[in-house]
């Protein structure tokens, strides 16, 4: 009897196992965060009832089932058009986890590894050398890199590329003549004067958030044989369905575009037209990785639902479950993880954020641990968080980016 009771934790979990299914096993364990759609819905209302924004779309899903939809306020003040399902809206840094994903495609067919040197599959950093301050005259002093920046680097904007820093004016200046003067028209020109600047920091020592990513849709170009807007519209958009994700809007489809405000203290929010995308004569022949996509709230829940089912949408594979544990597991160094606008207790992965605890760095950012994501730079925000089977998409046009729409969704979505 004694033996037989050993047994009795075996054949409870038997029992259980016998009369509930797998389905309502993950039902049971995904019930720990319950979304209140009020919450959220107040939370958004008061952004825009007290002006700080001039419209919002969000969009959440939870196991797979959209759980809230909102539009508040207006996509085009002056026009007095309202935000819509149809809104078409700016992404900016968005971009980005869509090129590491197409950089994650080919990954999967051996293409390359990502520890191999950049200089492998782009020749024009054969050379490159690393800042290393001036001398008397103001000229560049270079030194050779520790080591070479490798493709993971460049996922992970470890690589040294410089962005822009007013205590460095010679590399200010060497940019301005790379990007300024030559103004590249393609990717592959792109790359080239981005080699003729000499990298910021040594690889793998600094974290520095900025056009790392242009180079690995360069890089896509080259592994694939097509050009990246190509590449990335017959293997992404098409099988998710994203019809309305874009470099450029035409014309007689512009009223759906959103605006884009500036946000100041005590003044009425100002269209800024001059950093909007989508609005040339004719479609980019730059279509960088780094950003400028345009896009509709469903089409990228599109992509970020995809990322949520392990690289299945509507029955399509995209990525292999494990390529995108790959771009969810955090590469960076500890000591890395605080330098520039990575926030405390967050890492990165392969072009995408990864969160290590549950708030950031205050109640207002929150989260679940294991969550990756993304912003862009005129307030638009997603993330997929695992744990709670949630996907969450917001589409904002307001600058300075401040992240004020997605705090106040995560702190109704979470608190």
């Amino acid at each position: 009897m004694q033996r037989l009771s050993n047994y009795f934790p075996m054949i409870l979990c038997l029992v259980f196992l016998a009369t509930h299914s797998i389905a309502e096993i993950k039902e049971n364990i995904n019930n720990k965060l319950h979304l209140e759609p009020q919450h959220i819905e107040t939370a958004i209302k008061t952004l825009v009832d007290d002006k700080q924004i001039a419209g919002v779309s969000a969009l959440i899903y939870q196991r797979g089932k959209q759980v809230y939809y909102g539009n508040f306020g207006l996509a085009n003040i002056e026009k007095n058009i309202p935000v819509s399902r149809n809104t078409i809206f700016h992404i900016y840094s968005m971009t980005k986890p869509i090129t590491g994903v197409a950089l994650m495609q080919l990954y999967e067919q051996g293409a390359f590894d990502f520890d191999d040197p950049i200089e492998k599959y782009l020749p024009e950093f054969k050379d490159i050398k690393v800042y290393n301050g001036v001398d008397k005259t103001g000229k560049l002093q270079l030194v050779k890199p520790n080591r070479l920046p490798t493709i993971r680097d460049f996922c992970m904007h470890t690589a040294g590329i410089y962005i822009w820093d007013e205590d460095t004016p010679a590399l200010q200046a060497a940019m301005n003549s790379a990007f300024t003067q030559t103004k590249p028209t393609t990717l592959a020109e792109f790359s080239r004067a981005g080699a003729t600047i000499p990298l910021a920091n040594h690889p793998g020592k600094v974290w520095q958030y900025g056009f790392s990513t242009n180079y690995i849709a360069r890089l896509v170009e080259v592994l694939s044989g097509k050009s990246f807007s190509a590449y990335i519209s017959e293997h992404i958009f098409k099988p998710l369905g994203m019809k309305n994700t874009t470099y450029y809007v035409p014309i007689e489809e512009r009223h759906k575009l959103a605006s884009i405000y500036n946000y100041a203290e005590d003044a009425p929010l100002k269209a800024n037209v001059a950093v909007a995308y989508g609005l040339t004569e004719k479609p980019p022949t730059l279509t960088q990785g780094a950003t400028g996509l345009l896009s509709t709230i469903d089409d990228y829940m599109s992509f970020a639902l995809m990322l949520q089912n392990e690289g299945i949408f509507n029955g399509a594979r995209l990525l292999s479950s494990q390529s995108i544990k790959r771009m969810a597991t955090d590469y960076l160094p500890q000591h890395l993880s605080d330098t520039n606008s990575v926030r405390d207790g967050v890492g990165f992965g392969l072009n995408v954020a990864v969160r290590h605890t549950s708030t950031l760095p205050s109640a207002e950012w929150q989260g679940e641990i294991g969550e990756f994501y993304w912003q862009g730079w005129a307030g638009t925000a997603f993330w997929v968080d695992p744990v709670n089977d949630v996907t969450a998409v917001i589409m904002v046009q307001i600058l300075p980016y401040d992240g004020k729409t997605n705090k106040a969704v995560r702190k109704a979505i979470y608190q």
